[in-house]
């Protein structure tokens, strides 16, 4: 599968994901935007990016998300900022979960790695857990107040 069919996987995943929540959608008709859809919730629209995770084997302890955008043609990657989009939601494939990183994450990073157990040897400094991240009814709010 190739970046233009994992993303749009993760895409055509989280608009069903989103059915449950009450979240009207709207796609852009070019990828030459900066954000795959709007999420609309009570009137409000929210710019959203979808990135889907790379691939790390079931094995892994870790899920890893790369938030660059990469124009081919003129052989540039870049990071994104809160001008451009309101969130970032990750999708995990391996385990079918959404994740949800605001503009504190995101933004002038160009990768995340969220852990999905406690690290070995305890380090907590510099971690992100997994489950601090997931997307659900409560976390859609924090979108949109």
């Amino acid at each position: 599968m190739n970046n233009k069919e994992k993303g749009e996987k993760g895409q055509s995943k989280l608009i069903g994901f989103l059915a449950d929540f009450d979240v009207d959608i709207a796609l852009p008709l070019s990828d030459n935007l900066p954000w795959d859809m709007i999420i609309v919730k009570d009137g409000i629209p929210k710019k959203i990016q979808v990135k889907t995770s790379e691939d790390k084997g079931k094995t892994s302890n870790s899920i890893r998300f790369d938030f660059r955008r990469c124009n081919w043609h003129k052989k540039t990657q870049k990071t994104y900022s809160s001008d451009e989009i309101d969130a970032i939601v990750g999708f995990d494939k391996i385990d079918n979960e959404f994740f949800i990183f605001l503009p504190s994450v995101f933004e002038d990073k160009s990768t995340l790695t969220l852990r999905k157990e406690v690290a070995k040897n305890g380090q907590k400094k510099g971690v992100k857990m997994a489950k601090d991240y997931l997307l659900n009814e409560k976390s859609i709010k924090l979108i949109f107040y």
